[in-house]
């Protein structure tokens, strides 16, 4: 149930947490500290053409996204994205539904909830502020190193992130290359031991050149009228000199197979050219004869 007739405490150490540092992501944040119940509450909430009564524990609130956007001026669509982010820093829970959403703030009691008519609860926090300064540093610490460990969570998550996607592209190389008609292929037991290989070449290139160049070299194996027809292993055409540095733009035998192609292109087209001048004229001798024909009967 959303209040107005209270207060919420907010610790100095969030000026140092990734939640401060974004202007919306701040201003959702303490929405979301605004909207939190401060007492377990019965809530009506529509789904479909029904009401429904839904119980909405301490620190929780309905979340609609289209509500919440319109109330806070930011639009849905980044007001979403804003929620899972607050979601995957560990400040709140989302729990989705059909129709709505239960939004839980964690550690909800660090934020003191305090009510107008509730004197005793707010003269505990005033007398805290006034005596609490050794309590404010330690609080203050609790906050950093909690900080410090969300931050870590974040790090490992972005590197956990990177070495998935790393490792899907690998798979996409050592697949392509076992299906290819001119290299060696390898089982699937073999994609550990050429894994770290394969991923050093698309971090120096891309993934795309690396597919690429394995193409290319197989283009140029299966064409007889290209000299090049060596037969490589996985392993070694990431690893070895003359290897895929020479398959991937600007690479010698890939320039070389690009000019040969070229000028065997050059050749058929000039020998196209010469027999549609021959044909024309055969065509022209003819009508001339035909002519000379004609004058000589007359």
């Amino acid at each position: 149930m959303a209040f107005r007739d209270g207060w919420v405490k907010i610790h100095r150490h969030y000026i140092d947490s990734d939640v401060f540092l974004d202007a919306d992501l701040w201003q959702l944040f303490t929405y979301c500290l605004m909207k939190a119940n401060f007492s377990e509450q019965i809530a009506n909430v529509r789904t479909g053409i029904k009401m429904k009564k839904i119980k909405v524990g301490v620190g929780q609130f309905v979340y609609g996204r289209n509500a919440s956007a319109e109330e806070i001026g930011q639009k849905p669509s980044s007001l979403y994205k804003r929620m899972k982010r607050l979601e995957e820093i560990g400040v709140i829970k989302i729990e989705p539904n059909t129709h709505f959403s239960i939004v839980t703030v964690l550690q909800w009691d660090e934020y003191k909830v305090v009510t107008n008519d509730d004197k005793k609860e707010k003269d505990d926090c005033v007398a805290g502020v006034e005596q609490g300064y050794s309590r404010d540093v330690a609080d203050t610490e609790q906050g950093y190193s909690r900080d410090v460990a969300h931050n870590k969570k974040d790090k490992e998550s972005t590197k956990k992130d990177k070495e998935d996607k790393y490792d899907s592209q690998a798979r996409d190389v050592f697949y392509l290359w076992c299906s290819l008609e001119s290299t060696v292929h390898h089982n699937d037991s073999s994609f550990d031991s050429m894994k770290k290989r394969i991923i050093s070449k698309i971090k120096k290139y891309s993934l795309d050149e690396v597919l690429s160049a394995c193409k290319y070299l197989n283009d140029a194996c299966l064409d007889d009228t290209f000299y090049y027809n060596w037969k490589w292993s996985l392993e070694k055409f990431m690893t070895q000199k003359n290897g895929i540095s020479n398959w991937v733009n600007g690479g010698d035998m890939l320039t070389k197979y690009h000019d040969s192609l070229s000028s065997i292109k050059a050749t058929e087209e000039k020998k196209k050219a010469d027999n549609v001048r021959s044909e024309l004229g055969s065509a022209c001798d003819g009508v001339s004869d035909g002519v000379l024909a004609m004058v000589r009967f007359e």
